[in-house]
């Protein structure tokens, strides 16, 4: 037997068994493709943020664009990053931010604290003026323009937009504008938390916050609360505060979506 041969009959099974292989992967049906969900471009889903990192905004374009794209001074504030400092509303948080002052002196026109400084109820100024880089700056939520008093509860995430760029929104001012993305009402999950924490000179503070499934994939339903007792450093100081808050979403047919929010609460 020649030495051809013989590696002829070595190789020979090998040879059938790579044939008979690949034929055998190149006969299974292919696996099944899950479905795309594709978002709107007009909403940012903070459920894509790894702990204080942020991936997207709205702020830089007024669509839902990833933060390394955003040719802006954008700041992005998770809800992590806001539980850790244990804030309670931008005024807090805004003291870990960039050329951010909060501004006691004035209004969010440029004028003395007085009477018609809230133009919602033609009465006096219920939220305190915030500064970016000197210049007044808006307050918004959901980027639409805040009247009422500034409280973290109901708040999914902060973004901050600094400089003229804030005035893409259309209510943004030449300063910049803090924004607050309200709780949304998730469609294919349950969830909820309670929190209290308490502190020094009679710090009392409880929070509720749950998701609810209606139907799912087409109606959800979310709510907060929230209970604040707190004193103060100074003899008759006292800040009270109860307050609700509920969302709704709907998807009546595929590519359209409904929310709806309501708040009412208490604060003295």
């Amino acid at each position: 037997m020649t030495l051809a041969s013989t590696l002829w009959k070595i190789c020979l099974p090998s040879a059938l068994l790579v044939q008979f292989s690949v034929a055998q992967t190149l006969s299974t049906p292919p696996e099944k493709k899950e479905e795309v969900i594709e978002l709107t471009p007009f909403e940012v889903d903070g459920s894509e943020d790894r702990g204080y990192t942020a991936t997207s905004t709205l702020a830089g374009t007024r669509m839902n664009t990833r933060l390394a794209d955003v040719a802006a001074a954008v700041s992005v504030y998770t809800e992590e990053f806001i539980q850790d400092l244990g804030a309670d509303s931008i005024y807090e948080v805004a003291n870990y931010s960039v050329s951010t002052s909060i501004n006691h002196n004035e209004d969010f026109r440029g004028g003395d604290t007085g009477l018609n400084s809230n133009l919602a109820i033609s009465g006096n100024r219920d939220i305190t003026p915030i500064n970016i880089r000197g210049l007044p700056a808006t307050q918004g939520l959901d980027y639409f323009p805040l009247y009422s008093p500034q409280d973290g509860y109901r708040i999914g995430r902060y973004e901050e937009s600094r400089g003229p760029n804030a005035i893409l929104f259309g209510i943004g001012s030449a300063g910049g504008i803090t924004n607050a993305t309200s709780l949304r009402a998730y469609m294919n999950r349950d969830s909820g938390s309670t929190s209290y924490s308490f502190g020094s000179w009679d710090r009392n503070r409880a929070e509720l916050k749950f998701n609810k499934v209606l139907i799912r994939d087409k109606l959800a339903f979310a709510g907060a609360a929230l209970y604040q007792d707190n004193g103060g450093w100074r003899e008759g100081e006292f800040d009270k505060d109860r307050r609700v808050f509920g969302t709704i979403t709907a998807k009546p047919i595929e590519r359209v979506t409904l929310r709806a929010s309501f708040e009412k609460g208490e604060e003295e």
